[in-house]
């Protein structure tokens, strides 16, 4: 629902290049402590230097006709979510090209003779997933929960000295569907486990969209914009206005009111839509509606003309800050709460 990265990283070049440079150091690291065989009784060849060599190889068989292929591995690793898109796309689209690719990062042996695929994430996962969790690396990173449903904290924490990561390194580009992206630094997102493993598995709820919609869709993409398209709205249903006239409690009403989209853009909407849709937002959320009706009813007890009135006595600094006490709106959106998305909704709607 947030976009991967915090707007500065967008902006800060440098930054940018500094944390690629991290995360292809690591990554050329760990390849290059891994040992491989193409055959059997073949001799031991490093990871890193057999990706490479095969990655160069695909780009200058398909440089004409897939243009954004990288030209080396460490390019794949940071390809930016607008060239995996664009190589996706011709991965699907062109037969040779994805047998190619299928082909050479397919199978190879390890040490013990046990077969794994050249990209194997395995082999990778839990420095990948450290590297999310290190402070340099935090601060350019825009989300605390779970990127797709926004209703779970993704977090690490110590035992023993040990860092645990309480997330999952979901690939947008499912790794079984197209195992080039495996390692790609833009193709992860931080989301928690039901959304991971239980729901979105290989699933692919962007199948029919050209290149620039599959870009926008990325998580990791500055062109991701969720917020500007798909607005949640808490909305009556017919028999509230069955009820009796006299004062009630929206909380005590939850059957009342249903949880909707408002689509904000005719067309970019339906984007965002397939996404929420794909991962069961409505009806994950439906459990959680009696707190978000009791949110509006605070809302309603306490309007702007309550805190004009409370400016008027106490000063507007002591209004601004019972307002912040009573509602909690700035340190929501500073910490990135669970559900941050659907009370920003909720206060544009009663505002």
């Amino acid at each position: 629902m947030f976009r991967v990265y915090t707007d500065l990283f967008y902006k800060d070049i440098e930054q940018k290049r500094e944390f690629e440079e991290r995360y292809i150091f690591l990554i050329r690291k760990t390849a290059e402590n891994i040992h491989v065989k193409l055959r059997k009784n073949a001799k031991l060849v490093k990871l890193y230097s057999l990706i490479d060599s095969k990655i160069k190889r695909i780009h200058e068989n398909f440089e004409s006709s897939v243009s954004d292929f990288p030209k080396n591995f460490e390019k794949l690793l940071t390809l930016t979510p607008r060239e995996i898109a664009s190589v996706y796309v011709a991965y699907k689209k062109n037969e040779n090209f994805r047998k190619t690719v299928d082909k050479e990062l397919g199978m190879v042996y390890g040490v013990k003779n046990g077969k794994h695929f050249v990209l194997d994430f395995s082999k990778f996962s839990r420095n990948i997933a450290q590297f999310f969790t290190l402070p340099d690396n935090e601060k350019v990173i825009n989300i605390n929960t779970c990127f797709y449903c926004n209703k779970t904290y993704i977090n690490s924490y110590e035992i023993e000295n040990s860092k645990k990561n309480q997330f999952d390194i979901d690939h947008f580009i499912p790794k079984s569907r197209c195992p080039l992206f495996s390692l790609s630094l833009y193709n992860f997102v931080p989301s928690c486990q039901v959304c991971n493993s239980r729901i979105k598995q290989a699933g692919e709820y962007y199948k029919k969209c050209n290149e620039e919609q599959l870009e926008m869709l990325f998580p990791s993409s500055e062109n991701y914009k969720y917020m500007d398209y798909l607005r949640f709205r808490i909305i009556p249903k017919k028999n509230l206005y069955q009820q009796d006239s006299r004062s009630f409690s929206f909380s005590e009403m939850k059957d009342s009111f249903a949880i909707e989209f408002e689509k904000l853009d005719e067309k970019k909407s339906v984007l965002f839509e397939k996404e929420a849709n794909a991962f069961d937002i409505k009806k994950r959320y439906e459990y959680h509606k009696k707190e978000f009706l009791a949110y509006i009813d605070k809302l309603r007890k306490y309007p702007d003309s309550y805190f004009l009135c409370y400016a008027n006595i106490h000063g507007i600094n002591e209004a601004n800050n019972l307002n912040e006490a009573i509602f909690n709106k700035c340190f929501r959106n500073q910490e990135r709460q669970i559900f941050q998305k659907i009370y920003n909704d909720i206060d544009s709607q009663i505002e």
